[in-house]
């Protein structure tokens, strides 16, 4: 019996230190955070994965905002492509979200989501035992990512012989800092530039499934091989705070201006002017369009 006992308060004991041992990630900001934006699937059995060859199937698609910024009414493009869409009796056309999809946020925690239909689905020509298709459908759409960090304002003469109110080392990315939304703000850091100025390097990247285009381009430009190229991995990036923030994009040294993803990834390098030293905030946005993308696997079989 004693044996027993002093098995469970050993037992007890080790859940206790177990428990203890796990840190918990301090949510340090006002955001969700997350790698996606639209979320694009097939519905239950629209299509099936099997049917006959006479057989006339509906198709369509669920789109969810998964990410934090709203999706306005009729900005959301989504079609299918990839399958000879006239032998099935399909439109090539785009549809819309006919409602506002809603960012994830407090008020609602789920996002905004819609079916959108894409037709009926009728294989026109005969089958010889079984065929083997691939649905897929693709929503475009335009998205944002924000991003709110603490930063350090400093430079070397203000380092000299002064009280420190704040550091400039460190990530200054943490939990919570960034918005949900497939193209995120991975990194800041800071290094003290000059005498006078402070340096700030600010890591964007794709972290999505999908592809990224400058704002610019619309979802009908990405269907030409020439425009798409042109607008392909890029997106706007505007520091909105603290002001007097100038950064080295590809067009110009501006507060705004566009970032080139190189392998989905790029570091943008930005200065100011420090006239005394203060702990602030840095609230960066990024503007850009998004395609994703979703697939089934059917199978048509002869009919008797």
């Amino acid at each position: 019996m004693k044996k027993a006992v002093i098995l469970t308060l050993f037992l007890s004991l080790l859940l206790v230190l177990g428990a203890c041992g796990k840190k918990e990630e301090v949510q340090e900001g006002p955001f969700f955070g997350g790698n996606e934006g639209l979320n694009i699937e097939f519905n239950e059995n629209e299509p099936l994965t099997q049917f006959g060859e006479l057989d006339t199937v509906p198709v369509s698609v669920r789109v969810k905002n998964v990410g934090e910024t709203d999706v306005e009414t009729g900005e959301a493009k989504v079609k299918l492509f990839g399958i000879n869409l006239d032998s099935f009796g399909l439109s090539s056309g785009s549809k819309a979200n006919s409602k506002q999809l809603r960012g994830k946020s407090e008020l609602f925690p789920e996002g905004g989501e819609q079916d959108i239909p894409l037709g009926d689905a009728k294989y026109k020509f005969s089958i010889r035992n079984s065929e083997d298709f691939t649905f897929r459908a693709r929503v475009c759409y335009p998205y944002s990512t924000e991003a709110r960090a603490d930063i350090c304002v400093s430079s070397k003469l203000l380092e000299e012989g002064r009280e420190r109110i704040c550091s400039i080392e460190g990530e200054r990315i943490k939990s919570g800092t960034v918005s949900a939304g497939p193209i995120q703000v991975t990194s800041i850091t800071e290094t003290l530039r000059a005498a006078d100025q402070v340096r700030f390097d600010i890591v964007i990247e794709n972290k999505g499934a999908g592809d990224v285009y400058s704002q610019g381009t619309s979802c009908d430009d990405i269907e030409d091989d020439t425009l798409r190229n042109r607008g392909k991995d890029k997106v706007e990036v505007e520091i909105i705070q603290p002001e007097g923030v100038t950064c080295n994009f590809a067009d110009s040294e501006s507060n705004i201006g566009i970032v080139e993803l190189e392998n989905g990834k790029d570091v943008l390098t930005c200065w100011m002017t420090a006239e005394d030293t203060i702990k602030t905030k840095m609230n960066i946005k990024v503007n850009y369009r998004y395609v994703d993308r979703t697939e089934r696997a059917v199978t048509i079989f002869e009919s008797n």
